[in-house]
């Protein structure tokens, strides 16, 4: 939680520690939404379309790994 900007804004952090910060999706989550609830942009923000983007991206990884590893087995 220390590196994803819920506490310490991710544009004041040194390089790595804003580059591990920005693996986290929780960090893109967070920006988005302090953008919807406390500024009240919608999707016509540019910023608002990177951050859904980047978690939908981060929503289809999980998902095929997941359907990858998952094996169901018939008995």
């Amino acid at each position: 939680m220390l590196l994803s900007g819920f506490i310490y804004p991710l544009d004041t952090m040194p390089a790595i520690p804003h580059f591990i910060g920005s693996l986290f999706p929780v960090s893109y989550f967070i920006r988005l939404s302090r953008a919807v609830f406390t500024k009240g942009v919608g999707l016509s923000y540019v910023q608002v379309w990177n951050d859904a983007l980047v978690l939908g991206m981060y929503c289809v990884v999980v998902i095929v790994v997941a359907a990858r590893n998952f094996k169901q087995r018939l008995d």
